[in-house]
């Protein structure tokens, strides 16, 4: 029996809308007919990938080139706008660190209320305040947290659950050397098990040596994938 990919994109296209004369009058922008007012912009385009159960994939570009769109939408945070997504998995993303959290909730309510978004409804508190050195903050509110406690939480919380597919966008690059170093070493964990692991990042190194193959993406398009090497050496023009 073939196995299903965890992750499958046919045609997949996607438009950023954006105001376009920020001087128009009250009533131009109210109507319908101004379809100048509105500037569209592509920014994935006719994107066809498959990435397997258990596949460890780096997406590499450019800023601008579309990856953490194309992140997105693996995630179902943005339909697109052509083309079909399939995800045979449960996704915990790993995204924007935090901005899932309710400012005035404590942090074990916090913890509580994300683990039943992803799908956890038995959450391991404790343990989730522990790994993320927040146990004594439990139930002080989020809003007194700074911008490091709140990385450490959200990761703790999206890695805890054993997730069938992880999608990482750059979340590696942010916080103290002693959480990057404990946070790496947890994903790293999970990309050596069962796990299906989709990384945006710019460490090239750890994507080449943590990765089974790299999808370099520019103006949002799949320029080319395969083994990381070859992959890496073509992006870099070596």
């Amino acid at each position: 029996m073939k196995t299903l990919p965890a992750i499958k994109l046919e045609d997949v296209c996607f438009d950023y809308h954006r105001v376009g004369n920020r001087k128009q009058s009250l009533k131009n922008l109210m109507s319908l007919r101004n379809e100048s007012f509105y500037l569209k912009k592509r920014v994935i385009s006719d994107v066809n990938l498959q990435i397997q159960s258990g596949e460890n994939v780096g997406l590499i570009g450019k800023n601008g080139s579309g990856k953490s769109t194309l992140l997105r939408i693996m995630a179902g945070l943005y339909p697109p706008f052509e083309g079909r997504v399939q995800v045979n998995g449960r996704i915990s993303p790993l995204m924007d660190l935090g901005a899932g959290f309710h400012p005035e909730l404590s942090a074990k309510d916090n913890v509580r209320l994300n683990s039943h978004l992803l799908g956890n409804i038995n959450p391991e508190i404790p343990e989730i305040l522990e790994w993320a050195n927040l146990s004594g903050e439990s139930n002080n509110p989020i809003r007194t947290f700074s911008s490091g406690m709140i990385a450490r939480l959200a990761f703790s919380i999206a890695t805890s659950i054993n997730p069938e597919i992880l999608l990482v966008d750059e979340v590696l690059s942010v916080g103290d050397e002693d959480f990057r170093k404990k946070s790496l070493k947890r994903m790293r964990d999970l990309m050596a098990s069962d796990c299906t692991v989709v990384l945006v990042s710019h460490d090239l190194k750890l994507l080449e040596t943590e990765c089974s193959r790299i999808v370099w993406l520019e103006k949002g398009e799949i320029v080319m994938q395969g083994e990381p090497k070859k992959v890496l050496s073509g992006y870099l023009g070596d």
